[in-house]
């Protein structure tokens, strides 16, 4: 078997098969897990010396969401070869200049009372009051030095890229780009809009989807017998159960909670259910979920605030304000085609691929 020339480094995600829709009929490209260990796509460990034998001999080495794990294999195989970070943004954004800026109000007393009722809610409190030295301990200063050795840095949405300039004042090239969402393959099949109900709120149990904030506005409407649905499988736990006991106490009837990971084909049955698509993040997150309510036709509520309401707003997509819900509040079918047409232009495998494609390009430039 020839050696790839390229390898690609991520964590367990269901976006490995988002990027092998990227890669496409690309060869020479070979993923493989590193996450509390190092395993191929199957998630076969991995020999400690054929590693060694991998990263050595390698061209160029993707790394998809940079963290400590990650950053230790860059700071020891990373000098003489070309490495690629795509930017998730919850990698980026986990470094301590950016501590607490994407919280509203309310979600940063909560964030201080939950961390007043364990170890771990400790230390993220003794993180907020020395965020200025964070970054000069593990696992920051382990990530920061691997940054220094990167070539390219591939964000999900130019923000992410202008925030870690702004901050950290890196001087790296980027090339934006996203992965390839697999319901491009999958085309399921659309409910009409009218005889969907409910609402899917946030995607994750992380303090960043700004829950109490847009459960508060929410409470204040008439919501009848729809279902708010709260995606709580992943996170912080027990910033889950702080937003399931707000949630009950405020829209008792109507919170529907997702506690366990749901396989992609119930997932993409649930969000046909949904009328409304509601994202408070105050950054980029979420894109897949986005990109799913878009398939759908679903009214999509995005911060203004957030990296992604610029990212679709600017490409002509209709997207209406988090700040401004109302239940009244409703596309037309034009603009759902519109909306529809513009996912194929701007996010679909065409377009994607052939950005990939120059981004090899790119890459064999440097």
């Amino acid at each position: 078997m020839s050696k790839p020339k390229y390898i690609h480094l991520m964590i367990r995600s269901r976006m490995r098969f988002h990027l092998r829709n990227l890669i496409g009929n690309n060869a020479g490209h070979e993923i493989f897990i590193v996450e509390n260990g190092f395993y191929d796509i199957d998630e076969k460990p991995v020999p400690e010396n054929e590693i060694h034998n991998i990263l050595e001999n390698v061209n160029t080495i993707f790394i998809h969401f940079l963290d400590e794990e990650k950053a230790r294999l860059i700071n020891k195989y990373g000098l003489e070869k070309k490495i690629v970070w795509f930017c998730w943004g919850a990698d980026a954004y986990y470094l301590g200049k950016f501590d607490n800026k994407f919280l509203l109000p309310k979600t940063k007393k909560i964030r201080l009372l939950l961390g007043l009722k364990s170890f771990k809610g400790f230390k993220d409190i003794i993180k907020f009051l020395l965020k200025s030295s964070v970054d000069k301990i593990a696992p920051n200063k382990i990530v920061l030095e691997a940054i220094t050795k990167i070539d390219l840095i591939v964000p999900i949405v130019d923000q992410d890229y202008e925030n870690l300039k702004k901050y950290y004042d890196f001087d790296i090239d980027k090339y934006q780009l996203n992965y390839i969402n697999n319901v491009f393959y999958h085309q399921p099949k659309v409910k009409n809009i009218k005889n969907r109900n409910n609402i899917l709120v946030g995607n994750s149990a992380s303090l960043t989807n700004n829950h109490v904030e847009f459960i508060d506005q929410i409470s204040t409407q008439n919501l009848g017998t729809k279902k708010i649905f709260f995606p709580l499988s992943y996170g912080n736990n027990d910033y889950a159960n702080y937003v399931k006991k707000y949630a009950l106490k405020k829209i008792s009837d109507n919170a529907v909670f997702l506690d366990k990971y749901l396989p992609f084909e119930e997932y993409l049955n649930l969000q046909n259910t949904c009328q409304s698509l509601v994202m408070n993040h105050c950054r980029q997150q979420a894109l897949g979920n986005i990109i799913l309510g878009i398939w759908f036709g679903s009214n999509i509520f995005l911060r203004s605030n957030s990296g992604l309401y610029k990212h679709f707003t600017e490409k002509g997509f209709k997207i209406f304000k988090t700040e401004e819900f109302d239940l009244n509040t409703q596309y037309s079918e034009d603009e759902i085609e519109v909306n529809r047409s513009l996912l194929h232009k701007w996010h679909g495998p065409q377009y994607l691929n052939s950005r990939f494609n120059n981004l090899l390009k790119r890459i064999d430039e440097i």
